[in-house]
């Protein structure tokens, strides 16, 4: 199997696994721990068109697994973050899906440098506690995509309403002068009362060096100083 970035519980004993493959088939895979048949065994379904997935949420109210990546490989021109939306009936996901643009393609050139290949791709996605929206974070930004509406809210306005007390790591201001303060957040996580965990990674590199914690709105002093690349809180995800 190629590189995996996630895993989600599903109901019916079964578990969604995110691989990063540049491939635009295969990109999730769903296997069945009820009547596994070892390490190994091939699984029992896959789910396409959507390369390099980094984030996977299961829906338990709408029957419905959200998946964060890019629509085709971030390494290839024109690469664009979406967000797709997988209907689970009858014990399997249907073919077709749903599928949401969260930003504008942009090449990562900022932080990267203008030889870069790269293209902005999400990493985490959790739900706003008490809310019908999603907070997904990219390379460059955070956005929120409102399910009932089918509405996206990016960038400032989301750290203002949704992650009060965000403070970036350090200085992430790029040789051309554009400011990414909400770039390379890797995880992130709330607990139902609006509290949150997230790691961002170092202004030029792929890992954080500490947690940073947000309480009652307010930061708070950082846990668990020492290089790492995602957290999660030990308790069911909160909607």
């Amino acid at each position: 199997m190629e590189n995996t970035h996630s895993a989600e519980m599903l109901p019916d004993g079964k578990i969604a696994i995110a691989t990063t493959s540049n491939d635009i088939t295969g990109n999730i895979k769903i296997f069945d721990t009820y009547n596994s048949r070892g390490v190994g065994a091939p699984p029992i379904q896959q789910l396409d068109r959507i390369p390099a997935v980094h984030a996977l949420l299961w829906d338990h109210q709408r029957r419905v697994l959200w998946a964060a990546g890019n629509d085709r490989s971030p390494l290839v021109e024109g690469s664009t973050s979406i967000l797709n939306a997988y209907e689970y009936t009858a014990g399997s996901f249907q073919a077709e899906h749903e599928s949401h643009i969260i930003s504008n393609p942009i090449r990562l050139s900022t932080e990267w440098g203008l030889g870069t290949l790269w293209w902005d791709g999400p990493h985490a996605m959790t739900p706003i506690p008490n809310q019908p929206k999603l907070l997904i974070t990219t390379d460059l930004d955070v956005h929120v995509y409102d399910i009932d509406s089918g509405t996206f809210e990016h960038g400032e306005l989301v750290a203002q309403q949704y992650l009060k007390g965000f403070q970036p790591v350090d200085i992430r201001t790029g040789p051309d002068g554009v400011s990414l303060p909400r770039s390379d957040i890797k995880s992130i996580g709330f607990l139902e009362n609006g509290n949150a965990l997230y790691v961002q990674a170092q202004w030029g590199q792929v890992f954080g060096n500490h947690v940073n914690y947000i309480s009652q709105g307010n930061k708070q002093p950082n846990i668990w100083n020492q290089m790492l690349y995602r957290s999660r809180w030990f308790s069911q995800t909160a909607w």
